[in-house]
C-alpha cells in the first residue's frame, strides 16, 4: 500500500509540472476580509453537516487521501457554525472532540478520532438515518453518545459546555468563524490553500486532480 501511494504521488508531482493551473478556473484568490490568518502551507475544508456535498466528500476521504500525498502540509476541517439548524452546537461538539483527539496525540483525519466519528455520526443521521433533533439537548446528547462509544467515557452535556465557554473553546470559535465569508462566496465544500486561494471544485473531476491543483497553489504565497 505504501508503495502504490509512492507510486501515485512520483505521478501526480511529474503531472503537475505539465498542467498550468489558471485564476478564475480552477482556483480564485479570496478577497482580503475573507482570507485566513495564519494558514501558510495549509489546505483548510470548510463544511457544514447538513450538506450533502461535504458528506460525499467525507465518505470519500477526500480530504485524507490528499494529506497521504502530501504530508508535509497543515490539514484542518472547520464546520461553519452559521450553517445548519444546530450549527453552532455541532461546532461546539466538534471542537471538543478535536481537544481531545489533541490531547491523545490523534489527527483528526484519523478514522479513529473522536473528530471523525462525531462527523460521521451526524452525517449519517442527515443523510442515511434521516434522523432529525428535538432540541439543542438531544443534539449534545446525541453528540456524547457518539464520544462515549468511541472511548470518551467522561464525556456529558456539561463537559461540552465547559469546552465551549473556555479560553481553547472561545480560540476555537473565533478561529472557525472565519468559515462564513468563504461559504457566502462558494457554499461548502471548499477547500482553501495558504488562507488565500479557493478551488474551484466544479472544475476538479478526481481527488487525484485536486492534489495537482493544491501542489500548484501551494507554492503561491
Amino acid at each position: 500500500m505504501k508503495f502504490k501511494k509512492f507510486i501515485t504521488a512520483f505521478l501526480l508531482l511529474l503531472a503537475v509540472g505539465a498542467n498550468a493551473i489558471t485564476e478564475g478556473k480552477e482556483y480564485i484568490k479570496l478577497p482580503s476580509h475573507a482570507q485566513f490568518k495564519d494558514a501558510q502551507n495549509s489546505v483548510i475544508e470548510i463544511f457544514s453537516y447538513g450538506c450533502i456535498h461535504c458528506y460525499n466528500h467525507f465518505r470519500a476521504g477526500t480530504l485524507k487521501f490528499v494529506s497521504e500525498i502530501l504530508p508535509d502540509l497543515k490539514y484542518d476541517e472547520w464546520q461553519v457554525r452559521q450553517m445548519g439548524e444546530f450549527g453552532f452546537l455541532m461546532s461546539e461538539v466538534l471542537g471538543y472532540a478535536k481537544s481531545i483527539d489533541e490531547k491523545n496525540g490523534i489527527n483528526s483525519l484519523s478514522t479513529k478520532s473522536n473528530f471523525h466519528q462525531v462527523l460521521k455520526g451526524f452525517f449519517e443521521d442527515a443523510f442515511v438515518n434521516k434522523k432529525t433533533y428535538k432540541n439543542g439537548e438531544e443534539f449534545y446528547q446525541r453528540a456524547v453518545s457518539i464520544l462515549k462509544a468511541n472511548g470518551v467515557q467522561n464525556a456529558s452535556i456539561k463537559s461540552i459546555l465547559d469546552y465551549a465557554d473556555s479560553k481553547e473553546g472561545k480560540e476555537y470559535a473565533k478561529l472557525t468563524d472565519q468559515a462564513l465569508e468563504v461559504a457566502k462566496i462558494s457554499g461548502t465544500p471548499g477547500f482553501v490553500v495558504n488562507g488565500k486561494y479557493l478551488i474551484n471544485i466544479e472544475h476538479i473531476n478526481s481527488q487525484e486532480e485536486l492534489v495537482e491543483v493544491i501542489s500548484e497553489l501551494i507554492k503561491l504565497k
